[in-house]
This record gives structure tokens, sequence and C-alpha cells, in this order.
């Protein structure tokens, strides 16, 4: 018997993408939330460090977006953090913890 070595390296090549896409697309929609939700950060930290306070929404700072109803969305926690996150179509939550100062992917 005979390996034909063009049907393995192609079985193998699709098995792999089949693997890289997902963690792929993750990662880009990952980068993709960061990216979009860093004005809102900007704009609630300059804030802060005008007034000396996390503002209570999003809109007290002027930051509208009601557009876009997949985020970013603000929530003071208190007066010393706020979160910012996005949610996707897949129910994946994307979470910025101002107290971290870090994004976690908090999941379904």
């Amino acid at each position: 018997m005979q390996i034909d070595k063009k049907k393995i390296a192609t079985i193998v090549s699709c098995l792999a993408l089949l693997v890289l896409l997902p963690v792929g697309c993750n990662a880009y929609f990952t980068w993709h939330y960061k990216r979009m939700a860093q004005p809102l950060i900007d704009f609630v930290e300059q804030y802060h460090k005008v007034t000396g306070k996390y503002p209570k929404t999003k809109q007290e700072i002027g930051y509208d977006n009601t557009q876009q109803n997949v985020g970013p969305f603000y929530i003071l926690i208190d007066s010393t953090q706020y979160n910012v996150f996005y949610s996707d179509d897949h129910g994946n939550l994307f979470l910025y913890n101002s107290k971290k100062g870090d994004w976690e992917h908090v999941g379904k």
C-alpha cells in the first residue's frame, strides 16, 4: 500500500484550518472590541481626571452610541471603578475592568 502524500497534506491542512480559523476570528473580534471601546474609556478617564469622579452614565460625558446595540456599554460600579463591556452575537462578553486596567473574556 502506497501513501499518497498530497492527500495527507491536504487533509492535515484542512484540519489545521478548522482549528486555526476560530482562534483567529476570536482574536480579531477581541482586538476589534478593545479598539472600539477605547474612545469611551478615554472619555471616562478624562472626565475623572477633571472632576475627580466617574460619570454615572456615558451620556453624562456626551458619549452616545445608541445606533450600536452591541456596545460599548458602560456601568459605574462604585465611586472607584467602572466597567466597559461588549457583547457579541454568540453571547460572549468582553469586559474592561477599570480597577484592573485590563480586558477579560467573561464568556457566555
